[in-house]
């Protein structure tokens, strides 16, 4: 799964009344002084985050255009308009430039020595590791973090910091502990006051209740927590509680649900271009198939989340889909097909504890074209038959 990112809730409030005075605030930013036209920009930006991270984009590049300077409150909203772009780059599945973006506005926040924007940026650097499970430079990150949490007795850090704690448990199957740190993130927001924060908690720990088979208690707090997103026109985070009702429908053996919910959530991560959310559904849409023996449809969604997945570094997901489209093409009695991913998958296993995953790769391509492998081909189809 994505996790989602808990710091943004430290920096990012919707402005929806905007809505209808999205022109004026325009006119007034380009007829203003380079201060007041990156704000109005930024607050233009946020209306568009979850509508339209594009038209986000380019308005949080407008308002960069505005910040140049060595005034310090310049800088400073520099600093945020990275953070801003980190954000979205990293919902869209590119984690490469986010982090780029967020440790740029990390440099600018320590030069500046801004305590508040340093524990964003490294909180959000460690969301970023965490989201293609470099679980030990998140902890790095989080560590400071929590430390300065701790020292400071910041509710709204607090919050942040034990929701990052939550994901991390949540990716190394530690249920008790997740849960544990994404209840202290609800209480710290509920004391906060803050309905996105809460929603974001309800829908944490739908997940972890339902990796704990409790299912009745993750559909109730991921239906909180869809109600909440779908009143803010929240429309990206309304689309992940589709997917974690999907993923119980699926786990309770409730398969042609769990395909129509992950198809509705599908359709808006293709508007958002949400590219590992996209993955994702790919992936839970093809598990839903291969339960129900639609092999051939099974193939068409893996091999769309493979296309997404080997561009990225999550090997781990590369790993899973090759032996999903392995048992396919075996289930399909094609087994040249299914070899070659036999292969493939292998190549991927090795490589998630291997550094050198490149050359077996490309070893890999060369071998699947000789003799050889007609040969061992011919050996794997005979041991198919015991």
């Amino acid at each position: 799964m994505k996790f989602i990112i808990f710091f943004n809730v430290l920096t990012l409030v919707l402005q929806y009344s905007y809505a209808q005075n999205i022109d004026s605030l325009l006119k007034i930013a380009d007829s203003s002084q380079n201060k007041k036209s990156a704000e109005i920009f930024m607050t233009v930006s946020d209306f568009y985050l979850y509508s339209n991270p594009d038209s986000a984009l380019f308005f949080l590049d407008k308002a960069l255009t505005k910040v140049n300077g060595d005034d310090v409150f310049l800088k400073k909203l520099k600093a945020g308009i990275l953070q801003k772009k980190a954000i979205i780059k990293n919902e869209q599945g590119n984690i490469d430039t986010a982090l780029i973006f967020l440790k740029e506005s990390l440099k600018i926040a320590e030069k500046i020595k801004d305590t508040s924007l340093i524990i964003k940026a490294k909180g959000n650097i460690g969301n970023s590791y965490l989201n293609i499970s470099k679980y030990d430079d998140a902890i790095s990150y989080y560590t400071y973090v929590i430390k300065l949490a701790e020292k400071r007795k910041n509710n709204k850090i607090s919050a942040a910091v034990n929701g990052a704690m939550g994901n991390l448990y949540l990716a190394i199957n530690d249920y008790e502990k997740a849960l544990f740190y994404y209840q202290k993130s609800y209480e710290y927001f509920k004391e906060l006051g803050s309905e996105t924060g809460i929603a974001l908690s309800n829908m944490n720990m739908a997940t972890v209740y339902s990796n704990m088979k409790k299912y009745s208690k993750a559909t109730e707090n991921y239906k909180k927590a869809n109600a909440v997103f779908i009143k803010q026109k929240n429309y990206l985070n309304s689309a992940k509680c589709k997917s974690g009702l999907a993923k119980i429908f699926f786990k309770t053996k409730d398969y042609s649900n769990s395909v129509r919910n992950e198809k509705e959530a599908l359709k808006v991560y293709k508007l958002y271009d949400a590219v590992m959310d996209i993955s994702y559904s790919y992936n839970l849409i093809a598990d839903n198939y291969i339960h129900m023996k639609e092999y051939y449809t099974a193939i068409l969604y893996l091999d769309s989340a493979f296309n997404i997945q080997k561009k990225g570094k999550n090997l781990f997901k590369v790993e899973q889909i090759t032996d999903k489209l392995r048992i396919c093409y075996d289930s399909l009695k094609d087994y040249k097909k299914a070899y070659k991913y036999s292969l493939l998958h292998k190549a991927y296993y090795d490589s998630v504890f291997n550094e050198k995953s490149d050359k077996r790769f490309s070893e890999l391509e060369v071998k699947f074209e000789t003799a050889q492998k007609e040969q061992q081909l011919e050996l794997y189809k005979k041991m198919r038959k015991y």
